[in-house]
């Protein structure tokens, strides 16, 4: 059999703004976490009942959000933060680099020139815990469903 290092690369370069960031294999842990999530997240989308206890953990709130794109992402999420680049890249990034874990290079490549087409509507905005980097212009208010507020 050839060497791995023949066929497999160890990091995925995503290039914004003009600088190439490097994003390097997780460690087996994760790995393995977001092999669950994929396949928990695939049973579910083809009618699979999925059970609480297959979900713990899975639910992500916008703080293991965060988190996880943080570990997907390794040094060049705190590197991305440094040059001012915008939560929706740096979230673009971090489900470019989940395709990267969970499928290939090939479904990665694909999601990250396909912004938003593979994947159901979410929050798309950074965890509210963390501050704007743009004081001037505050995201835009969640419409409330009570016609009183």
């Amino acid at each position: 059999m050839r060497d791995i290092d023949e066929f497999l690369e160890p990091t995925l370069v995503l290039p914004m703004g003009g600088k190439e960031y490097t994003i390097k294999s997780p460690d087996s842990a994760l790995g393995v976490r977001i092999a669950r999530m994929w396949t928990t997240g695939l049973a579910a989308v083809n009618g699979v009942e999925i059970s609480a206890k297959d979900l713990e953990g899975l639910v992500l709130d916008d703080t293991d959000a965060r988190d996880l794109y943080q570990r997907l992402l390794g040094d060049a999420f705190a590197e991305m933060e440094a040059d001012g680049i915008r939560w929706h890249w740096i979230r673009h990034a971090g489900v470019t680099a989940l395709f990267w874990v969970a499928v290939d290079r090939v479904a990665a490549e694909r999601y990250w020139e396909s912004p938003g087409e593979l994947l159901p509507a979410g929050n798309q905005n950074p965890p509210k815990s963390e501050p704007s980097s743009d004081q001037s212009s505050p995201e835009p208010e969640t419409p409330s469903e009570d016609p009183e507020h």
